[in-house]
């Protein structure tokens, strides 16, 4: 390689290291003392006082006791609406025990019985299982997207999970069912999610809407639907622990 070939692939990389560190250097703004609080002020020193936090850049915190309930935030407003990540699972455990009570499901409902997935291995996965974590089905499918989609959110901050259901019922007919030990899985719960909407007959954010955040009266607890997560006007925007912020994970798919 001559020497000016050389250069041109140094400068290269060169070019490409430096957008990546750009890409992953840590953000700013942490909490701290100083951070505005509303709510409960007490209740917000008692929490700064018991983290460390560096890497968090917004807090909502609630006590729950016979006297009552305390509330507060630091850095963002009350009423702010966060992403739950993976406690999501326990909502759609609640809408799954409300299902087999209201006599929509049983527990020994399987896939099959819900989805049109032919001969596939997940056509024998039961309601029960999937609730437990314990079906049998893998983490999440073998999908070169879902590959490529995982790089974007590492290096950019997008969303890694784009599907929308008919993707997830795609991703069923193709997944092969192991030993039926506890194992997460996010494709058994976004089948758990899918199932419940099915037999309901509504999509899964207005099943949560109409079951859980209205009787309970919880005015900014919703699932946004595709593309929309960050439009909600007290929606928080999620942070990496670096302090880059990432786009909202509002798949219709993977949400459950």
């Amino acid at each position: 390689m001559n020497r000016r070939r050389l250069a041109t692939v140094m400068t290269a990389f060169a070019v490409v290291g430096a957008l990546v560190g750009a890409l992953l250097r840590p953000g700013t703004g942490s909490i701290d003392e100083n951070s505005p609080v509303h709510g409960d002020a007490d209740l917000a020193a008692q929490a700064l006082g018991h983290l460390s936090t560096n890497g968090i850049y917004a807090l909502s915190i609630a006590e729950v006791s016979p006297e009552g309930t305390r509330t507060a935030t630091i850095g963002t407003p009350l009423d702010g609406a966060f992403e739950i990540g993976s406690v999501s699972r326990p909502i759609t455990g609640l809408l799954y025990a409300e299902a087999v009570e209201r006599g929509e499901v049983r527990p020994e409902t399987t896939l099959s019985e819900i989805f049109e997935l032919g001969e596939a291995e997940a056509g024998e996965v039961t309601l029960e299982e999937l609730s437990q974590h314990r079906s049998g089905l893998p983490r999440l499918p073998v999908s070169l997207t879902l590959l490529l989609d995982s790089y974007r959110w590492l290096l950019l901050g997008h969303n890694p999970y784009r599907e929308e259901p008919a993707d997830v019922v795609e991703d069923l007919r193709g997944a092969s069912v192991g030993e039926k030990d506890p194992a997460y899985s996010n494709l058994g719960f976004a089948a758990l999610g899918l199932a419940l909407a099915e037999t309901a007959g509504m999509p899964y954010p207005e099943l949560v809407e109409s079951r859980l955040a209205q009787p309970l009266g919880l005015d900014t607890f919703y699932v946004p639907e595709h593309g929309e997560g960050a439009e909600h006007p007290q929606a928080v925007s999620g942070r990496a622990a670096s302090g880059r912020v990432q786009a909202p994970w509002d798949s219709s798919g993977y949400v459950y």
